[in-house]
């Protein structure tokens, strides 16, 4: 499993700590995030359900038990893929250990990950080569610099843009991209441009708003199967 299983290192898609790769590493909090939490990174590092941090991570960790046992997180509607069970496994045990200051086991030793593979890595595609949907959209725009603030279950969310109906009902998008909110407050003219600095996230590329502005201005629709 070392050499070409469960969390090796650049051939299987994610990167080594150090010399070793991460099957032999103990479940430490940074073996968690590039691990099991990898994906719950990409949105929830800052904001009210910020898990980027052991503290913040533990005061949400019934919430973050119930949703990855149901299946709940990471979101399908964004693309992302559910855990796998040596991936829930890892963030069962973690969050066990904290509780019961019990020192921490390899992922290797995991019943759950005996034999696992780690899945190849998705490398960002070029996103002004993507097809205008609400589903590229929300994968590679929307989750990654948005919902960690403006998720439908995020505590006292005002602007909700994790679905358009969302975005309807916020009043953030009109008949065109120049007179919607959603676009007009993510370029660099806006007088408060989102995602703020403070959050930590990286405003949207030039590439993006385009992206972002074609979507509106071809009617902001959701997706059709």
């Amino acid at each position: 499993m070392e050499e070409a299983g469960l969390f090796k290192g650049s051939n299987s898609g994610l990167p080594e700590l150090g010399t070793l790769a991460y099957a032999n590493q103990e479940i430490t909090f940074d073996v968690l995030k590039s691990t099991a939490m990898r994906t719950c990174m990409e949105c929830h590092t800052t904001g009210r359900n910020a898990m980027g941090t052991p503290a913040e991570a533990l005061a949400l960790s019934g919430k973050i038990l119930s949703e990855i046992s149901s299946n709940a997180m990471p979101p399908k509607s964004s693309g992302y893929k559910t855990l796998t069970d040596c991936e829930k496994q890892i963030v069962e045990t973690w969050l066990e250990d904290q509780a019961k200051s019990r020192k921490s086991v390899k992922i290797k030793d995991l019943p759950k990950c005996q034999g696992a593979v780690a899945p190849p890595k998705e490398e960002k595609p070029d996103i002004s080569k993507l097809e205008v949907t609400f589903a590229n959209l929300q994968k590679y725009i929307i989750a990654p610099k948005c919902l960690s603030c403006h998720a439908h279950d995020v505590e006292d969310v005002e602007t909700v843009l994790d679905s358009v109906q969302g975005m309807h009902d916020a009043g953030v998008l009109a008949e065109t991209a120049e007179e919607s909110k959603i676009y007009q407050i993510v370029l660099p003219t806006a007088k408060r441009q989102m995602p703020p600095l403070k959050s930590g996230l990286p405003r949207l590329t030039v590439d993006e708003q385009v992206f972002l502005k074609t979507w509106i201005d071809k009617g902001a629709k959701e997706d059709t199967l």
